[in-house]
């Protein structure tokens, strides 16, 4: 079995790197799209792409070009993105297979014919060209800043960025996925709306009239500032996107009808997939919750057809809802997921869940790595309630436990999370002359006495360990079965 990797410098995490049967690794000139670095730089590239998405349709349709402070974070932002770029060309992509392509010709070839063109088109800084393109006279500098307007909403291409960002980012977070859907869809609305407020604004300036929507607009006139016209603009848009249309903003020019057409339209169509949509997100937040209602509800029919006793009716329901709640709500689920995972993946998961538990073992604490990962693979956790026998008198020494939640009484001890018990199953087949107890709703993890053998026939130094644990327990339970013999002798 591999053993685990060393840990990379600050410079080596940066690259990516692959490791052969024998651990040793070989590095390319590629950057891993995994880590800390590009974890931290897509933060980054979010935070401009949301400044992009927001500022800049604002700033084409209610701002005049000047060099102001914002044309100068605007070249930041554009750096930024060349920078962006120049990383994407040595940022491996999954093949087919589902591995990484390593080689730097094709990642460069793939990165060239599929966003390169987009991405490169979206930093261009235009407004900073077209002025030199040699338009002259009033109607010239009209069409000049006409066009500047039309080609700075270009840079909304950088937008397109934003689903390979969150392609990483749902690799490297813990994410709701019914919830991160519902705060798209939210998003999208407020994007769409923000977007169709700027262009609604931007055809009187485009179009050039003396009567437009904004000068037949009672409530606005011109002392008005930018803020007021595109919160009316706003307003319009998502009144629109609502499909409600209160009417008292209305186009006033053909181009502006035709705009308004399409917006409805558009609107309508937004509107019906969002709610449907929605609708369906909602009613699946709350599944794992509605399963175990169901449950409950069969089991409350069950025990009232059967005629079960209240006491044992109330221990029934105790008992679903601690395994409920010990388990998050669907135990099946994750058995399913871990038999999904490939060998090497599901020992990973199991080792890191079940470390806690296997190292309060004392037998089991100075264990070698591959010892414990195997021991973890092969427990099975189980759920007892409250004055439940796990271990009867007379039954036979096949498995040992560890308690994971709750309380174990058994030959005169309490066991609580993190002890053992049943470690006699490591001698010859023998029946038992102790029992075990809970005193709690209980989450144990058994290991049957088969796959312990498999086990340790390849760690003898843990067998020897675990053989005097045996001794050690067969010698307790002497004592106890000879103290209580001797009070008996007594008292009798």
């Amino acid at each position: 079995m591999a053993q685990p990797r060393k840990t990379k410098t600050l410079l080596q995490s940066m690259f990516f790197v692959t490791y052969n049967h024998l651990n040793a690794p070989t590095y390319y000139w590629l950057f891993d799209p995994h880590s800390e670095f590009f974890h931290r730089w897509d933060i980054v590239t979010i935070v401009l792409l949301t400044f992009t998405a927001l500022v800049t349709p604002y700033e084409v349709s209610f701002c005049k070009t000047r060099y102001d402070a914002l044309f100068y974070i605007n070249r930041i932002v554009d750096v930024c993105f060349t920078i962006d770029i120049l990383f994407n060309f040595f940022l491996p992509f999954k093949t087919a297979k589902g591995t990484y392509e390593t080689s730097n010709f094709v990642v460069a070839k793939q990165y060239f014919t599929t966003w390169f063109l987009i991405d490169l088109v979206s930093i261009i800084p235009l407004e900073t060209i077209v002025p030199h393109l040699g338009f002259s006279g009033q109607t010239g500098n009209l069409k000049l800043v006409r066009i500047i307007r039309l080609l700075k909403m270009a840079k909304l291409l950088r937008v397109l960025r934003a689903g390979r960002m969150l392609q990483r980012a749902e690799a490297a977070l813990e994410v709701d996925y019914a919830t991160m859907e519902l705060v798209k869809f939210i998003v999208f609305v407020f994007l769409n709306a923000h977007w169709l407020a700027c262009l609604w604004h931007m055809v009187p300036v485009m179009e050039d009239k003396e009567e437009n929507w904004i000068t037949s607009y009672s409530f606005l006139d011109e002392s008005d500032g930018n803020f007021a016209k595109y919160l009316c603009s706003f307003y319009w848009a998502v009144a629109t996107l609502s499909t409600l249309g209160y009417g008292d903003v209305v186009p006033t020019t053909h181009v502006e009808r035709m705009f308004a057409i399409v917006a409805t339209v558009m609107g309508a169509s937004i509107y019906s997939y969002i709610i449907g949509t929605c609708c369906g997100l909602v009613a699946g937040m709350g599944e794992h919750q509605q399963a175990f209602y169901k449950k409950m509800d069969v089991l409350n029919h069950f025990m009232s057809d059967k005629g079960l006793s209240p006491q044992l009716q109330e221990r029934l329901r105790d008992y679903f809802r601690f395994r409920h709640s010990s388990t998050h709500g669907n135990p099946d689920a994750d058995s399913r997921l871990l038999l999904d995972m490939s060998p090497a993946l599901r020992a990973e998961v199991t080792t890191f869940t079940h470390s806690v538990w296997i190292n309060k073992v004392q037998m089991w604490k100075d264990c070698t790595e591959e010892f414990r990962m195997r021991i973890a693979i092969a427990l099975n956790p189980q759920h007892f309630s409250a004055e439940e026998y796990l271990i009867e008198s007379g039954s036979w020494n096949t498995t040992l436990f560890v308690v994971e939640r709750g309380i174990v009484a058994t030959a005169g001890r309490l066991c609580l999370a993190g002890a053992a018990f049943g470690t006699d199953m490591l001698e010859e087949p023998r029946q038992r002359t102790y029992c075990a107890f809970s005193l709690s709703n209980v989450v144990v993890l058994g290991l049957e006495r088969d796959k312990m053998m498999e086990i340790i026939v390849d760690f003898p130094e843990v067998r020897i360990k675990m053989r005097k644990a045996a001794i050690i327990s067969i010698a307790r339970e002497h004592i106890i079965a000879y103290s209580k013999a001797v009070l008996y002798s007594v008292n009798k």
